[in-house]
């Protein structure tokens, strides 16, 4: 239970809105329901909140090598202009570039503008410290390393899509969004032609399977004893 915690890790896909592992409401098209779970949060005395996005909504995809970069700048502009038809995404979105593209591929991630403008107006508007956006599949990036596992391949399933990701010699090789979220016989079909196409082992693929409110609870029990600095966007 996440009530008395003074963090929140709030879920938001395009058709589901999680409060740390209670379902806000199931049909929460676009944010509509996330408002009223900021407000709920708050009330119960909820004072931060970090904010992960589903797959649909934070989409990653590989930019570069790309030989004559010289500054920062240029190469987000050129993840931006790519971004589109990188992720299929037609609303207009924001990109974040996780490393420099010059001489080796780097991971970006392209999300709606109108969603990450959404989140930083409710949070605002209710007077919460907003600790962090990501993807989901980040998240569970993070705890595949805290666990020890460091898996050379992830498959990552949430409420809207399926993320592939893959790193080989440190750097990123593989970065695919299936969405909307194929069903679960699909899921192995589509994991043995990418192990196959990577060239990897198909058991070298560690598939995450959505379960909101194990993962959720989990990261809201140690909330409230977390007393690390914001952490940067990465969407």
């Amino acid at each position: 239970m996440w009530w008395g915690a003074e963090r929140v890790d709030v879920y938001v896909g395009r058709d589901q809105c999680w409060v740390g592992g209670t379902l806000a409401h199931p049909g929460a098209e676009r944010f509509g329901e996330l408002g009223s779970a900021l407000e709920r949060a708050r009330g119960r005395g909820v004072t931060r909140v970090a904010v992960w996005l589903s797959g649909d909504l934070a989409k990653p995809f590989l930019l570069g090598p790309v030989a004559g970069l010289r500054r920062w700048q240029e190469a987000l502009a050129l993840a931006q202009a790519m971004a589109v038809e990188a992720t299929g995404s037609i609303d207009g979105c924001q990109v974040v570039l996780e490393d420099w593209p010059g001489e080796r591929p780097a991971l970006a991630v392209a999300s709606p503008s109108k969603s990450i403008d959404t989140i930083h107006i409710e949070v605002r508007r209710l007077k919460l410290r907003l600790q962090s956006i990501r993807p989901w599949w980040c998240r569970v990036v993070d705890r595949d390393g805290e666990e020890g596992v460091n898996s050379v391949a992830m498959a990552i399933e949430d409420s809207d899509a399926l993320t592939l990701l893959r790193e080989a010699d440190g750097r990123p090789v593989l970065a695919r969004t299936y969405s909307p979220l194929p069903a679960s016989d699909q899921i192995h079909a589509l994991v043995a032609r990418a192990a196959l196409a990577e060239g990897v082992a198909i058991d070298e693929f560690r598939v995450w399977r959505w379960n909101p409110e194990a993962d959720l609870d989990h990261d809201a029990r140690t909330s409230a004893a977390d007393t690390a600095p914001a952490a940067g966007a990465s969407a």
